[in-house]
């Protein structure tokens, strides 16, 4: 790959388009050439905040993204994009240009749906143009086959798991007669610093904070979503979580904007609560990544975004913290539970909401209609919390008293699974390599 120019193409669309591309940028092979093209076109940045933050843009947005809506929403696209590529051309351009020494390939890493199109729209003209072999690689960075990841012209499209790939292939076949696209099931890509081994006294520290009878802190992580939604809910979980217990000690992570400048300033004054802001996303996710680095985290609470997929860690890695998750948001997001509960990464829907239940009423664990749940427990890596605020603070309270965070402090191995390994980095480098050393 020496001779190969990786561009990493992401949109700011959320944190999780640049979170996947940093990854992947930090697991680069030796020697590799690599630069960050983050796409000059605000439009996917505004209509990602917009349908985030008004019920009624998300609602139609949700709507698009099933039956057949969302194949009309998906062929729209599909033409739209591929004819507005103007700019994606000009940047292409200007990086080649910019090189002392011309590669003969350039390994195009898209992780927004949006500009993979526009790239394979461009990739024949401009390899024709420039002399320049182009690779695309698509990352899908949910465990969601929504159709619009299926683009047409790119060499590899890369899916956390079989059940995203197979959808995706099916629906590409139907697109064109002569399929050279090749997908891949592979594990998702996670910050190789995070799949990290703990030291035997961090991995102690991490156990003991999730003993209920315990005075160890517990250090929760609270990253703030690129949207900036659900703060109020963050806010009072917060306060009615610090209310309970003193053990809590929240990190807040977030970007500095227009909308989480109230909620950082009232943090501020709070205690045990320690804020951790920039006003740049990039920033933002080496703020992120170096707290995990520098803290043993017991817990996250988090949307089930791409951040959810630290549950293919274990409690003896650095990003191995218990994973509690506030309400998804699109479907996506909903996809990615469902991606955890079919490995049991969760638990099933009739043990969750026997577990809101039994939290909601007090009572013991151990009186449970389920006598098993303690011992299922030990598969889990995550927890989803009911709503309002405070019966999602009551939740996390009764489960770390009732044992459920001790048994999950005890997770020691996933399944045999493809899609349940922590070096889905390692893996897609040298499914690259591969790939382009045959070409």
């Amino acid at each position: 790959m020496k001779d190969t120019l990786v561009v990493f193409a992401y949109a700011q669309a959320g944190l999780g388009h640049m979170r996947v591309a940093d990854a992947l940028y930090d697991g680069l092979p030796t020697g590799a050439r690599a630069v960050l093209l983050s796409s000059r076109d605000k439009r996917i940045t505004y209509l990602h905040r917009l349908t985030s933050i008004y019920p009624l843009l998300r609602w139609l947005l949700e709507f698009f993204q099933n039956g057949t809506p969302e194949e009309l929403f998906t062929r729209v696209v599909r033409v739209v994009l591929a004819r507005d590529n103007t700019i994606p051309y000009q940047e292409l351009s200007q990086i080649l240009h910019q090189q002392i020494h011309l590669p003969s390939t350039i390994l195009i890493v898209a992780t927004h749906f949006g500009l993979a199109h526009q790239f394979a729209a461009i990739k024949e003209k401009f390899a024709k143009t420039h002399g320049v072999g182009v690779v695309l690689a698509v990352v899908v960075t949910d465990d969601s086959p929504q159709k619009v990841w299926a683009v047409p012209g790119a060499d590899l499209i890369f899916c956390p798991s079989s059940t995203t790939k197979n959808a995706l292939e099916a629906y590409h076949h139907t697109l064109v007669s002569t399929n050279t696209t090749t997908y891949i099931a592979s594990p998702y890509m996670i910050t190789p610093s995070f799949a990290l081994t703990i030291s035997g006294k961090a991995h102690q520290s991490r156990k003991a904070a999730c003993d209920g009878a315990s005075w160890q802190p517990i250090a929760v992580a609270v990253p703030v979503s690129g949207a900036a939604v659900q703060l109020e809910f963050l806010l009072n979980i917060i306060r009615e979580l610090s209310r309970l217990s003193e053990r809590f000690h929240f990190e807040v992570v977030s970007k500095e904007s227009l909308f989480t400048i109230p909620f950082l300033h009232e943090l501020a004054a709070w205690p045990r609560v320690t804020t951790h802001r920039a006003m740049w996303d990039r920033m933002i996710i080496e703020q992120y990544e170096a707290l995990y680095r520098n803290i043993v985290i017991t817990a996250e609470i988090t949307k089930p975004s791409e951040q959810a997929f630290k549950a293919l860690l274990t409690p003896k890695q650095v990003g191995g913290s218990i994973l509690l998750f506030s309400q998804p948001i699109g479907r996506q997001e909903r996809d990615n539970l469902r991606f955890f509960a079919r490995h049991d990464l969760i638990p099933s829907t009739e043990e969750q909401e026997l577990l809101w239940e039994l939290s909601e009423k007090g009572i013991v664990l151990t009186s449970s209609p389920d006598p098993q749940l303690l011992e299922k427990a030990k598969h889990w890596r995550g927890l989803r919390l009911p709503t309002p605020s405070s019966s999602a603070a009551k939740f996390i309270t009764w489960t770390l008293a009732n044992g459920v965070w001790a048994s999950m402090g005890s997770f020691s191995s996933f399944p045999e699974d493809p899609g349940l390994h922590s070096d889905g980095v390692a893996r897609f480098w040298k499914r690259i390599a591969e790939y382009i050393a045959a070409t």
